[in-house]
């Protein structure tokens, strides 16, 4: 630590850190008008009974003489002049709360789950992270809700803090203005591990908020990037020439401007970086539409086990975008990475999305939770006397119905949630995918 010591803020300051939003400066211009009124009264008050004290102290000779009647007058003077400035206070830290609390319409927004004992935050585009980013010189709008017990959202750079309760939303806004990385902490106890729920809100530069999301979120995204195409020129060729059913599909189903690229495109040498990026939009919007199975399209063409697997759920969402990535990887088997990395999908999962870090541990430790350290295919003792095999219709029940078969010896903590409905099979599978890797 910098600075004089003992001082509570690290950076050295005195109280306050540096404000790093336009509610801080609101706060901190709140915070000094009264700070400096008080100051100036105290200072007064001290002065005038340090004169009286001195002024009219007891000598000896004198007599004491009866107490003054009061002067309605000076009774008038110290009522109406307190009146009027906390009337100024109140007027003053009554328009800073409204600036506050009523976010502008056009605010961005993301969705914080606070639970013990983690933050997690949603984006618009369905990524989960438990680092908050925001893009700078933006209002950005915090919907926030607890899993568990009371929690509270609390950005001292930023002057804010709120309480996020179970059963309903709370609502918070700023706007930062300095990039950087700034502390989150929850300011209300809530539990064992209160004081381990910190983390960090990373301010973007203009357009490095776009381009982290884009990146960070393409881990699970079924969709296609242009570092997906193994071979451009061989795809290109394919969708431009190829008689088979699929290639006609796709050729049938490119954008106006997707065509017209193609139609001049010589077809020998490497596509342009306009093609490639056409196609991919192209592309990625015919895996976002309707299921392209047919099975006089697919005729002749070997489906891949996962294929089958997922074209048996009748998927929707997600899972049919990955379901048409898979019959695009099975049809054209030499173009398209199959996919994302199921292993890295599952730990981005067991650590940010399902949270499963809180009380699982994978270093072979008890926490809340038994540890995930070679759970995959072992037998495990349940409550009430039942043995299990640790396998995927396990692991699916226990995340969707949590309290259905304890592990012997957590029954007083069984306290997981459902994730029904906000786990798909897909992120399940890569759950699994990663558990699998955990061995002793």
């Amino acid at each position: 630590m910098t600075g004089i010591p003992l001082l509570a803020q690290s950076d050295g300051r005195f109280w306050l850190p540096d404000a790093a939003s336009y509610q801080a400066e609101q706060v901190d211009a709140v915070f000094s008008f009264i700070f400096w009124i008080s100051v100036f009264f105290f200072a007064l008050i001290v002065f005038l009974m340090l004169f009286f004290i001195l002024r009219y102290r007891f000598r000896k000779g004198q007599e004491v003489k009866a107490a003054p009647n009061s002067s309605m007058t000076i009774e008038i003077i110290w009522t109406v002049i307190p009146v009027i400035v906390v009337g100024v206070i109140f007027w003053v830290a009554f328009r800073a709360y409204m600036k506050l609390t009523v976010p502008p319409s056009n605010a961005y927004e993301i969705h914080v789950v606070g639970q013990k004992w983690k933050w997690l935050f949603e984006y618009p585009n369905g990524w989960v992270d438990d680092t908050l980013h925001v893009p700078g010189d933006q209002a950005v709008l915090l919907t926030m809700r607890s899993e568990d017990v009371i929690h509270s959202m609390y950005i001292p750079a930023f002057r804010l803090k709120m309480d996020v309760v179970p059963g309903r939303y709370s609502k918070a806004w700023f706007e930062a203005t300095k990039t950087g990385t700034f502390d989150i902490y929850c300011a209300e106890y809530c539990g064992t591990s209160h004081s381990d729920m910190i983390t960090k809100i990373i301010v973007h530069e203009p357009g490095g908020y776009e381009k982290w999301l884009r990146e960070a979120s393409s881990l699970l995204s079924p969709t296609l990037r242009v570092q997906d195409l193994n071979d451009p020129l061989g795809l290109a060729g394919r969708i431009k020439t190829g008689t088979d059913a699929v290639a006609v599909y796709i050729r049938e189903h490119l954008s106006e401007g997707g065509t017209e690229l193609l139609s001049a495109w010589d077809g020998v040498s490497a596509p342009a970086d306009d093609l490639r990026l056409t196609l991919i939009s192209d592309l990625n919007a015919i895996l976002k539409g309707e299921s392209i199975y047919d099975p006089e399209r697919f005729t002749g063409i070997e489906l891949a086990a996962d294929t089958t697997t997922l074209l048996k759920r009748n998927p929707e969402g997600e899972d049919l975008i990955q379901l048409n990535r898979f019959l695009l990887s099975d049809a054209l088997p030499d173009f398209f990475t199959r996919g994302p990395d199921m292993v890295e999908a599952g730990r981005y999962i067991y650590t940010r999305k399902g949270g499963c870090a809180s009380c699982h541990t994978i270093d072979g430790n008890a926490n809340v939770g038994p540890s995930f350290l070679g759970i995959y295919g072992q037998d495990r003792a349940l409550e009430g006397g039942e043995k299990v095999t640790v396998d995927e219709n396990y692991i699916r029940q226990s995340i969707f119905e949590p309290q259905a078969k304890v592990v012997l010896g957590y029954k007083d903590r069984a306290v997981m949630p459902t994730y029904k409905g906000r786990l798909s099979d897909r992120e399940i599978d890569a759950l699994i995918s990663f558990l699998k890797t955990l061995r002793k």
